[in-house]
Parts: structure tokens; C-alpha cells; sequence
């Protein structure tokens, strides 16, 4: 992809993020997602927002290191706040990747939800070298006697070739059948993403079925494709509109067959989307 992001580095204010909100409302769109970094930095942003928009679902994926009792007490008053806290797996795999001492601080922070009764999930970035632990079902049920109703499995996306983390095919394979006893053997919702795009017959980015806003406000694919035409804004229905949006739908890029985890990163290093 050849489009450049519009020249804006500061993040959106709240006010912003309010009319953003208000729009996305209107257009019939009821779930936003905030992911990071750690979005919990912006936490009294995403509150003012929870309580403006109660209807609006708003899953936050957090690490689990900067919450305060505030934050949990919040999570209590408005169940809209629905906390993800990432996890690599056990505390080898999770400190490794994002820092000693984090791993205790997530488990923490899901015994502290827990106790108070809020519905919260787990994420996991899902790698050639953690899916078989990440997907046991003592794993799951692990989390599960601490509280952890909702499981999602980020299948790793390769930014460069011949990498190693990527899920092989017999593994993505393995994934989804495990998903399958997970749900089928345990009260919980596990899924897995992007991997299940063949359940809605192909990748829902673009505004197929979601889109991404950086920081700044550039409207982008997916958060794996830094590429972008328009900035929110100028009004999200208008970013919605973007010519790099309708060359990625009408491409047929999001229905082919994915390779390496993600059919939309694959087709653009490939040089096969432009």
C-alpha cells in the first residue's frame, strides 16, 4: 500500500474522542476497543466516555501494571468497561516479553476483578512457542477458577519473512481445534483473531466489519497495517469513505486465503495490493 497517513501527531483530545463516540453511536457501531500501549494512561478519558455512552461496549487491553482502585471501582459501576488483561502465558513467558515482575501484576489485578465481581477477560499473543501451554485446558481452567470469562488468542503476525513465531499450519490447525474444546468443555467464550476471519468469509478490516484509529486519529485498516488516507477528524463516516478503504475491499485482499496469519499484511508485503 502506497497512501501516507495525514500529517497529525497529536493524539485526539477528549473532546474529540467525545464527538467520535458520539458519531460511531449514530452509525450503529456499539463496540470500541482501546489497546495500546497501555490505554489505561488515558483512563479518565475512557471513563467519561463509559458513562456518556452505557450502551456502548468498551473492551480495554491492558497489561495490568498502572490500575488503581479507582479503576476496579469504575469497572464495578459501569459494566460497559469490559477489562482484557494480555498475557504471554505463564510468568517465563509473559515476563520475557514485557518485563519482570509483570506477570504477577496481571494475576494480581485479575483476583482484585475477580473479588469484586467484574466480568474480564485475557488475551494472549499466540506464538509457535506458546500455543501448546497457552491453550491447555489446565491453563484455561486455571484462569478460569480466578475469574477469566473471556479468552482471545492474537494469532502473531509477521512483519518480516521466514519469521519464526509465526503459527505453522498444522499449529493453526491445533489452535482452533483447542478453541473448539474450550468452548465446548468450559462456560467461557474462547476465540481467536485474525485466525477466525473463515468464520465471516474473510477479514472484517477496512470497515468490513472494524477499523483502526491511531493515536493521532489516521483511520487504518487493521492495527497491523499502518497505512492511511483519511483522519477521523474530518468525521469518521468520511474516514469511512476512504479510497484506500474501498481499493482494500474491492481487491478481493480480505476474502483470499491468508498466509502467515494475516491476509492483509501478506498481500501488502507481497507487493499485491496498492
Amino acid at each position: 500500500m502506497h497512501a501516507k497517513k495525514p500529517e497529525i501527531e497529536q493524539e485526539l483530545t477528549f473532546e474529540e474522542l467525545l464527538n467520535l463516540t458520539n458519531e460511531a453511536k449514530n452509525l450503529g457501531i456499539f463496540i470500541l476497543v482501546f489497546a495500546g500501549g497501555e490505554p489505561l494512561i488515558r483512563f479518565s478519558d475512557i471513563r467519561s466516555l463509559a458513562v456518556t455512552f452505557p450502551k456502548i461496549l468498551m473492551p480495554i487491553f491492558t497489561n495490568g501494571t498502572i490500575y488503581d482502585n479507582e479503576f476496579v471501582s469504575d469497572c464495578i459501576s459501569h459494566p460497559n468497561i469490559l477489562p482484557i488483561i494480555s498475557l504471554e502465558g505463564k510468568k517465563a513467558q509473559t515476563d520475557e516479553r514485557r518485563g519482570t515482575g509483570v506477570y504477577q501484576k496481571a494475576k494480581t489485578l485479575c483476583s482484585i476483578l475477580h473479588d469484586a465481581g467484574v466480568l474480564f477477560g485475557c488475551s494472549f499473543t499466540t506464538t509457535s512457542e506458546n500455543v501448546y501451554e497457552i491453550t491447555s485446558l489446565n491453563f484455561i481452567k486455571d484462569l478460569y477458577s480466578k475469574g477469566c470469562r473471556l479468552f482471545i488468542f492474537v494469532e502473531f503476525v509477521p512483519m518480516y519473512e521466514n519469521e519464526t513465531l509465526c503459527l505453522s499450519p498444522e499449529k493453526q490447525t491445533y489452535l482452533s481445534e483447542m478453541i473448539e474444546e474450550i468452548n465446548s468443555t468450559i462456560p467461557v467464550i474462547a476465540l481467536k483473531f485474525p485466525g477466525d476471519q473463515e468464520w465471516f468469509s474473510g477479514c472484517l478490516a477496512a470497515g468490513r466489519g472494524f477499523a483502526h484509529i491511531s493515536p493521532s486519529g489516521s483511520l487504518e485498516a487493521c492495527p497491523a497495517s499502518e497505512q492511511s488516507d483519511r483522519n477521523v477528524r474530518n468525521g469518521l463516516a468520511n474516514a469511512l469513505r476512504s479510497p484506500l478503504f474501498q481499493s482494500i475491499r474491492q481487491s478481493g485482499t480480505l476474502t483470499s486465503e491468508k498466509k502467515g496469519g494475516c491476509s492483509l499484511v501478506y498481500q501488502e508485503k507481497h507487493g499485491k495490493l496498492r
